[in-house]
């Protein structure tokens, strides 16, 4: 009798291992962030620039066409589960002009990349850099055409699932064609470099994998 209640209890404990080992067997494990798609988010803010350098666009002692100013910025971002993101970004910004233009506007079309340092916190820091093309002019009017070049750095603060709040500082190198202002003066002559600093803050939303 001690005999057969020995097998049985042996083969209801091997029938057991072998349902638990079947059970683990079966559990696939997450795959690596690697491979998941890319992220796709809108990016909306604001930004001060405040000129640092300005001998292309004004030139000696004469009224300057370009001072400090603030503007908004709407932009596209692909970003990878690696870090580095692809950017699209329009900008625009009132700017005082002196007494040369009644408002001057800056408009900008930027595309460049960004590489996030560390994503594994809410607080996420970046660097990028951006080139594009840009005109300047009054309320009305183009008077100049040209390009920019930008490096920047900034964090990334997760205030959400889908809404990140974004913090930058800008070093924003701009040349434009050769104009003239209504006090007679040749500005940009030969493309001559400009250099302003900005800081934005915006509202990052994402829209999930694409």
């Amino acid at each position: 009798m001690l005999v057969l209640l020995a097998l049985a209890a042996a083969t209801s404990a091997t029938r057991v291992r072998a349902q638990s080992d079947e059970t683990v067997h079966h559990v696939a494990p997450p795959p690596p962030p690697s491979t998941h798609a890319p992220d796709v988010s809108l990016d909306i803010g604001g930004a001060a620039i405040v000129p640092l350098y300005r001998g292309g666009i004004c030139p000696g002692d004469h009224v300057c066409v370009m001072n400090g100013g603030v503007g908004v910025r709407v932009g596209v971002e692909r970003r990878w589960p690696d870090g580095w993101a692809l950017l699209g970004r329009y900008d625009a910004w009132v700017v005082d002009a002196g007494t040369l233009f009644d408002i001057g506007l800056l408009n900008s079309v930027r595309i460049g990349a960004r590489y996030v340092i560390d994503q594994t916190t809410n607080v996420h820091p970046y660097v990028e850099g951006l080139v594009g093309f840009l005109a300047f002019g009054d309320t009305r009017t183009v008077v100049a055409a040209g390009g920019s070049v930008t490096l920047a750095g900034g964090t990334e603060i997760e205030l959400s699932d889908n809404l990140v709040l974004d913090l930058d500082l800008e070093l924003f190198t701009f040349a434009t064609g050769y104009f003239q202002t209504r006090d007679n003066v040749r500005r940009s002559d030969g493309f001559g470099p400009n250099l302003a600093l900005q800081i934005s803050l915006g509202l990052e939303v994402l829209l999930g994998s694409f």
